[in-house]
């Protein structure tokens, strides 16, 4: 009787290898952003303190102590972004865990500053970290002359060591004497990404919500019309679907406690989970599409508006209206496209 004999494939082998490898190393990036942005702040109070009582090495501590005292206002001063960090591969990989995609509207000119409104928050601003403060979306091939940031907790720079990663991405702190600073050097060329909704609006991500934390929220419109910049609406579809989250309506007891700490800490912790790097559950938002769209600029060089001085109320108002209605417009021409929502999803203003 003849016998036979089945090579093995070895091609799909090698796939299956290569694919399982993929898999691994997006994991891994994405557990190192949720550790360096939630895990790190905690552990950068207290490595401190060991090593300053338990080891031989704590002269090291009141050394970068010094440090941070001589570099504390560089947050504020267009921050000291390392171009390395931003180009290191692991920042494609967590761009393909999700994936992330950047889409294109219109040109932007680099001869004009832009103050670009990104929404929603989201829990972990995914869609505005890897647009705004990594290589990998390709901001800078796609706008050419434009240099991105976004403006970010100050209290993200005030934990030992972590702060030296938030600086490196290129996040900056979100005050005014920041802001101001980077309008004004060089002067024309700047993408500054603004979380508009900020921590109260993370409270409300969950899949399939519209609710944006817009109205009342003029600041950023204000330092456009003052350093005649333009204002462009960012919506990043998908990124309220990273995570479950328990939901809490305004007046509610949890509320009022997330409030409460916010008031203290700058941000309050939101209830949700994820999934796990080993486990079904965990910290780890889940593999889920983000759509970042850039939408078309609202120019606020107004005519009588001489630079650097404030404007009216009337006049931000005013302005503040026109960039809501270019969101809603957005929003509603892509809504069907990029996102999970139905044409009878609309964006609700809170």
């Amino acid at each position: 009787m003849a016998s036979y004999y089945r090579m093995p494939d070895l091609a799909g082998f090698r796939d299956l290898l290569a694919t399982k490898w993929k898999h691994a190393m997006e994991k891994l990036s994405v557990a190192h952003f949720v550790f360096v942005w939630l895990l790190m702040p905690l552990m950068s109070l207290w490595v401190p303190i060991y090593i300053l009582f338990q080891t031989q090495l704590w002269p090291t501590v009141p050394v970068y102590m010094a440090w941070m005292v001589y570099d504390w206002k560089t947050p504020r001063r267009g921050g000291r972004t390392m171009s390395w960090y931003q180009r290191l591969g692991m920042w494609n990989h967590f761009r393909d865990y999700f994936p992330i995609k950047l889409v294109k509207t219109v040109d932007l000119s680099p001869d004009r500053n832009y103050i670009m409104g990104s929404h929603p928050h989201g829990v972990l601003c995914v869609g505005a970290f890897s647009n705004f403060l990594t290589a990998s979306s390709k901001f800078t091939e796609f706008y050419p002359g434009l240099d991105p940031t976004i403006l970010t907790l100050d209290g993200q720079f005030k934990f030992p060591l972590r702060r030296e990663i938030a600086l490196a991405t290129g996040g900056v702190s979100s005050s005014r004497d920041s802001l101001e600073w980077l309008l004004k050097n060089p002067g024309k060329g700047r993408a500054v990404a603004v979380v508009v909704g900020g921590a109260e609006e993370a409270l409300d991500a969950r899949p399939g919500s519209t609710r944006l934390k817009l109205l009342g929220r003029y600041g950023f419109v204000r330092y456009a019309i003052q350093y005649h910049c333009c204002l462009v609406p960012v919506f990043n579809f998908g990124e309220n679907d990273l995570y479950s989250q328990q939901e809490n309506q305004q007046g509610s007891r949890l509320r009022s406690i997330q409030g409460k700490i916010k008031s203290w800490c700058g941000f309050a912790p939101p209830l949700l989970h994820g999934c796990g790097l080993l486990a079904p559950m965990g910290l780890l938002p889940f593999r889920s599409p983000v759509t970042t769209l850039i939408g078309k600029p609202i120019c606020c060089k107004i005519d009588g508006h001489e630079y650097g001085t404030l404007p009216s109320e009337e006049l931000v108002i005013k302005q503040h209206s026109l960039y809501m209605q270019g969101l809603v417009d957005l929003f509603e021409a892509n809504k069907t496209l990029h996102g999970n929502f139905k044409d009878d999803d609309h964006l609700e203003f809170v």
